[in-house]
């Protein structure tokens, strides 16, 4: 089928024939092997599997379109999730230009920022089986993916900025797909169980000639085989071992060990971003390991420990001087506190002896009141007794019936008149006189009522009488004077 540096592959279509009879007897098997546990049917791929003598020089980590006349994607059982960059755009355009098997459109923004959680990605991921991706926005969504599931599923890229639309989708979705990676194995699907026998033949009879011209070199070609997902491989086609087949010239050597380097350095780097190793001790890890014979993944575990334990270390110092901290805190608290409380003692003894002090002035200041209340208490009744005497005195000096003849003699013959009339006008004078010192409050109605008789009875006497009220008063205090002899 394909000749190149002197090695023909050619692949017979009975031995396919054969080969595709032989895993579909297999199927069955299982399905009815399975049918009383499962009520779903086995539903697996066809693949072919090159396996290679040499790890490829040349690595390819966008996937290779391979055209098949039978289209393995297009079932109604299959999803397929387009990424792009303008949703809203792109879902117009598929309203208009419509394209089977096509069930979902997200944005690049919606893939890194909604899709960021693993249990949304994984979500995502089981409702597709297939996803297509803008080939301008491919090296920037894949990882995006997680590479976790960019080996069970097929990210595919197309050109959706081509005119016509629903053909570009249409021919990427009926393609299958090829992708070289850094190891001896490479497998490509060329049918799904769902298909017939005749239909996955001629899959593989198209697909195989393309798989053998992208590989470039039919040396590096040791066998191909086909199976299923579950199944053992059936050899197609074996190339004998020979000297040159396995003898690799100084240019591949050196491409395999730059690409040998470049997988290591990032190995190193996943390791490194793993086990939290900065980039700068790389070089630091890599030698120690080459020098003492160790694997380099032992030496960032061994780093991660002992600076866990450094960290450790620094986190217990950090505590420690946070107590000591606190520890100062609180005594510098309870001396703030116990001078406060001294404080207080203090201001609590001077306000006892103000208080003390103000309470025996107070004391003071009340017996001097007392003392002073029992002298004024003691005064009083010896007034009393005075006015008692004074109005005693003065009774006598007026109501004394032997002095009053006497006086009331001298009283006549002083005044030269009628000695009855003098008498009732004298009687007149002592009932008021008696009144006023008794007291303001007391009435002297009945002296006045005398008075009135008297002056209603003698009037002429009255008028004599006038000018002899100077010699009567001067007689008043003389009779007082004898009285209190």
């Amino acid at each position: 089928m394909s000749s190149g540096d002197n090695v023909e592959v050619k692949v017979p279509e009975v031995q396919v024939e054969k080969a595709v009879g032989a895993l579909f007897g297999y199927l069955k098997a299982k399905q009815e092997k399975e049918s009383n546990t499962s009520l779903f049917d086995v539903e697996e791929y066809f693949l072919i599997s090159v396996t290679l003598r040499k790890i490829p020089t040349r690595t390819r980590r966008t996937p290779m379109r391979i055209s098949i006349p039978n289209s393995i994607y297009h079932r109604q059982d299959v999803s397929i999730a387009l990424v792009t960059k303008t949703q809203r755009e792109s879902e117009r355009r598929l309203e208009d230009y419509p394209v089977d098997n096509i069930k979902e459109i997200v944005s690049l923004k919606t893939l890194k920022d909604d899709m960021k959680a693993f249990q949304h990605r994984r979500e995502f991921l089981g409702r597709h089986t297939l996803f297509f991706v803008d080939k301008n926005l491919y090296e920037v969504a894949v990882p995006y993916f997680g590479s976790k599931f960019t080996g069970q599923k097929s990210i595919i890229p197309v050109d959706i900025d081509a005119q016509d639309w629903r053909k570009g989708l249409s021919k990427a979705r009926d393609s299958t797909y090829m992708l070289i990676k850094s190891g001896f194995n490479i497998a490509v699907r060329v049918g799904h169980s769902s298909q017939s026998r005749k239909e996955i033949v001629e899959n593989v009879m198209a697909a195989l000639p393309k798989i053998v011209e992208k590989i470039g070199n039919n040396k590096m070609i040791a066998r191909i085989a086909l199976h299923t997902d579950t199944s053992m491989l059936l050899p197609l086609w074996n190339q004998k071992a020979t000297t040159e087949t396995f003898a690799y010239t100084p240019e591949e050597k050196a491409e395999i060990d730059a690409m040998l380097a470049r997988k290591r350095e990032r190995m190193e780097r996943q390791l490194a971003q793993k086990y939290d190793v900065p980039t700068k001790t790389i070089p630091v890890l890599r030698e120690r390991a080459e020098a003492e014979g160790l694997n380099i993944k032992d030496l960032f575990k061994q780093y991660q420990q002992e600076r866990q334990e450094r960290a450790q270390l620094a986190e217990l110092n950090k505590r420690q001087k946070q107590l000591e901290a606190m520890k100062q805190a609180i005594a510098e608290l309870d001396e703030s506190e116990k001078s406060e409380e001294e404080a207080e003692e203090e201001s609590e003894e001077d306000e006892k002896k103000v208080n003390k002090k103000t309470k025996q002035e107070a004391k003071k200041n009340a017996q001097k009141v007392e003392t002073k209340q029992q002298i004024s208490s003691k005064s009083k009744p010896k007034k009393d007794e005075d006015s008692d005497l004074d109005n005693d005195n003065v009774d006598n000096l007026f109501f004394d019936d032997d002095d009053d003849d006497d006086d009331d003699a001298d009283v006549a013959l002083l005044r030269g008149g009628d000695s009855d009339d003098d008498d009732d006008e004298e009687e007149e004078e002592e009932e008021e006189v008696p009144v006023k010192s008794k007291g303001k409050s007391q009435k002297a109605t009945p002296a006045k009522a005398v008075s009135s008789k008297a002056s209603g009875s003698k009037s002429a006497p009255a008028a004599s009488s006038k000018s002899s009220k100077k010699p009567a008063a001067a007689a008043a205090p003389a009779k007082a004077k004898k009285s209190k002899k």
